[in-house]
């Protein structure tokens, strides 16, 4: 169950307040501005890697290139029925833009209601979404990979194509990702994931994109959702907790410190004495 957090109040509004209401400050501005903080954090976050982010970059590039060389046979491997490809297709159309219209209703009517979470939950999924639209767009056309029915089948890159990676998955998974944290029950997370990943296994049944394309665009969209809701969720609402990649040693604070009160006759005190005259507890 989501975890209510308090903090001390605020009197001026912080950057998420006006990004997250637009009836209070320039909308516009705040989203552009947001989209443009996400797309520098997200480009310039390989000038910041350290070694110990080896501990999940090199499974996840082990992986996706696993992936890519198994690309051509497990295409093989799909049912071939033209009526199952054209609905895996339309499925995948008409959910990713099912998914995206939700958000965008919860967003108005967080408005109605005046729910700012709602609105907020809307508001970071449409920018989680245009960021992961963005890096799809630049990926695809650094990469120029031939779709499956494209050229000789095989996938090739820097052939003009636009198959890798997948907007469909990328735009999914961004929204299922903000969902989920904004709303971190588990039936939600259920629904959000699960309707990201049909999405996602409908793009290569339906011959739209390779496996690696679908793995490559979720791993974006999920990443962009992460981002989103690290950088512009406000804490004042309910919300789940990210973390990081990397376990980092918080410093205690003295005023967080302090002993259990036990009452001077209480059986503790001649336990302890005892475990130590025998030698089990040293002092």
């Amino acid at each position: 169950q989501a975890k209510e957090r308090t903090s001390a109040p605020d009197t001026h509004p912080s950057a998420t307040d006006t990004a997250r209401t637009p009836g209070r400050g320039a909308f516009e501005f705040s989203f552009i501005r947001n989209v443009a903080e996400d797309q520098k954090a997200v480009w310039t976050s390989p000038l910041h890697l350290q070694l110990a982010d080896t501990t999940w970059l090199l499974p996840l590039a082990t992986g996706i290139a696993a992936v890519n060389a198994s690309d051509v046979s497990i295409e093989q491997r799909l049912p071939k029925s033209p009526t199952l490809i054209h609905r895996a297709s339309s499925f995948s159309n008409y959910a990713t833009f099912s998914m995206i219209g939700a958000t965008g209703g919860l967003f108005l009517w967080g408005h109605i209601t005046n729910n700012d979470h709602q609105i907020e939950t809307g508001f970071l999924a449409g920018e989680a979404g245009i960021d992961s639209f963005l890096a799809t767009e630049a990926i695809k056309k650094l990469a120029g990979r031939e779709r499956p029915t494209e050229g000789n089948g095989k996938g090739r890159f820097f052939q003009g194509g636009s198959s890798f990676s997948s907007e469909h998955a990328a735009a999914a998974w961004s929204v299922a990702s903000v969902l989920a944290h904004e709303y971190p029950g588990p039936l939600t997370k259920l629904l959000a994931y699960g309707a990201a990943s049909g999405i996602s296994a409908a793009r290569v049944i339906g011959r739209d994109h390779f496996a690696s394309d679908v793995l490559v665009g979720s791993a974006v969209g999920w990443y962009f959702g992460r981002q989103a809701y690290r950088a512009h969720h406000n804490g004042n609402l309910a919300g789940a907790e990210w973390g990081n990649f990397q376990k980092t040693e918080q410093p205690l604070s003295p005023e967080n410190m302090g002993s259990a009160y036990v009452p001077m006759d209480s059986w503790i005190y001649p336990a302890l004495d005892r475990l130590i005259a025998m030698g089990y507890a040293h002092t």
